[in-house]
């Protein structure tokens, strides 16, 4: 039929969120902690670069 939408196309529902966060919730916080001492590593790199700098 013309016109008939199936399914959810404008966001995931609460309950899709919570049930991709129970399934990755491990991988999740791997790849955050990794992500948070990659762009810290590199706030201070920038910070050392900006002093020799000045």
């Amino acid at each position: 039929q013309e016109g008939v939408k199936i399914g959810q196309r404008e966001k995931l529902s609460e309950k899709d969120v919570l049930k991709i966060q129970l399934m990755y919730k491990e991988e999740c916080a791997k790849r955050n902690k990794q992500s948070l001492i990659i762009q810290e590593n590199d706030k201070q790199k920038t910070e050392q670069e900006t002093i020799v700098l000045s």
